[in-house]
């Protein structure tokens, strides 16, 4: 468990004027007193006039309320002794405002990784459960028709020669008929009558094919 002591300071001026060079001095300030690293040593500077928050990690809770005890009563114990012990930073203190040990901060939240979206411009991927573009499904319809109307047309076609088939049976043997009918009853007129009559029935069944 880590534990950090808190400072909190008022100081006169505005915020602006608290440079990042102040900043490295109050923390060398700071972490001198501590005796810790710079690197354990936290500056965050906030308007209304000038309040420092500054935080020193320990290894522990009791060198923490170690330290606490040490500035208390040592370079934190009025805004006075605060100021001089600021001096390198040219900070004038007007306020201890307190000075606490706390449990260190949980760590930030990782940022959200941004979504992979296609490229502007790239069409979208077809769904995995099966749905796909508008596109894609009039394409398919089209097709559909098109088969349709194919069918319908092959039908109609083998239809018409199915009728001619069947016609061209009942015409030879109506033809037939009359022949023999023809040469029945006129038989002077046997062989020009019978076969002029017998083309006539020919030339018609090659029309109905």
């Amino acid at each position: 468990m880590e534990y950090v002591t808190r400072i909190v300071l008022g100081a006169e001026g505005d915020v602006s004027t608290v440079t990042s060079a102040k900043r490295m001095r109050i923390v060398a300030v700071f972490a001198s007193v501590a005796g810790v690293p710079a690197a354990d040593v936290t500056v965050s500077v906030a308007a209304g006039s000038i309040h420092i928050t500054v935080t020193i990690r320990s290894v522990s809770r009791a060198s923490s309320d170690a330290l606490v005890s040490l500035l208390r009563t040592g370079p934190l114990h009025s805004a006075t002794t605060a100021t001089a012990l600021l001096a390198p930073a040219s900070l004038v203190v007007t306020q201890v405002a307190s000075v606490s040990t706390e449990m260190g901060g949980a760590a930030p939240e990782p940022e959200a990784e941004p979504q992979n979206l296609p490229p502007e411009g790239e069409p979208e991927p077809v769904l995995s459960n099966g749905t796909s573009s508008p596109v894609g499904v009039i394409v398919g319809i089209s097709v559909g028709a098109l088969g349709l109307l194919g069918g319908v047309a092959a039908w109609f076609v083998l239809w018409r020669r199915g009728c001619r088939a069947d016609a061209a049976p009942a015409a030879a043997v109506k033809c037939g008929a009359e022949t023999a009918r023809v040469t029945a009853g006129a038989g002077l007129e046997r062989g020009g009558t019978t076969e002029s009559h017998q083309a006539g029935c020919e030339a018609a069944a090659a029309v109905s094919e």
